[in-house]
């Protein structure tokens, strides 16, 4: 019975042990409208995740995370820069949260963080590569590429759908964004990145002039790109569902 005792208590200790390993912590949208955030993450094993996602008035958003993870909230520059595969630690922000014990349960109000963002944005501004993303955005070809953001933005943030036309299955050369296709919506050209995500078949099956609708959760731009980047939430062609984002576990 003594054996039978100390099994079980040893069986309680290792399941509180492992439901100490992570920590919940939520963000909730108390604006009324929607939110676009963008979350860049660095556990403490050395991984790093991307949450990106729009919130929805006063809806709120849970993340299982280890204790001394690295949360950074990321402007659209920031986020762009960061899509390139750069480290945004390398420009001096801080952390807006470091993940503590303490911190379970914990629900951050997208209304605080307002102050913080505009804080990194202008460090960010004042760094080299925001310097250099500041010249890009004046000149011809970011100009042209804003404006591509700016043609289908409003439909993004009312959370509508875009209708496409496939005009190439291949990104451009030197692409750091995974899969993707070239796609032209209301008669501009855009990349449409899948990321790591895209199942390979799905993708053979679309052919050039295919017509997709696609709903995305946010548009982006990198001077490393001629075109505004849609990172899409899912698409369709036909009744057929060609592609949805993966929810991360924890994630958004």
């Amino acid at each position: 019975m003594k054996i039978l005792a100390f099994i079980y208590s040893l069986s309680l200790f290792v399941f509180s042990a492992s439901a100490k390993e992570n920590i919940q912590i939520s963000f909730s949208n108390d604006y009324k409208d929607v939110y676009h955030l963008s979350l860049i993450i660095y556990t403490p094993d050395g991984k790093i995740q991307t949450r990106v996602s729009n919130f929805a008035p006063n809806e709120i958003k849970s993340y299982s995370l280890p204790a001394n993870t690295e949360i950074y909230i990321a402007d659209n520059k920031q986020e762009a820069f960061a899509m390139k595969g750069n480290d945004i630690k390398a420009t001096g922000v801080k952390p807006y949260i470091v993940v503590k014990n303490s911190d379970v349960q914990r629900v951050v109000l997208l209304s605080s963080i307002g102050q913080t963002q505009k804080t990194a944005l202008k460090t960010w501004r004042e760094s080299t590569d925001g310097i250099q993303f500041t010249k890009w955005e004046a000149s011809p070809a970011g100009k042209k590429v804003h404006a591509g953001a700016v043609k289908i933005n409003r439909a993004i943030r009312g959370n509508a759908s875009l209708v496409g036309v496939v005009t190439s299955l291949t990104l451009p050369e030197g692409s750091r964004l995974g899969k993707g296709i070239m796609v032209n919506i209301q008669g501009e050209e855009y990349i449409l990145t899948f990321g790591s995500e895209m199942d390979q078949d799905a993708l053979q099956n679309l052919q050039v002039n295919d017509q997709i609708t696609i709903k995305s959760h946010h548009v982006s731009k990198a001077p490393k790109y001629a075109f505004a980047i849609l990172s899409p939430t899912y698409v369709i062609q036909g009744s057929k569902l060609v592609y949805k984002r993966v929810q991360s576990k924890g994630g958004c």
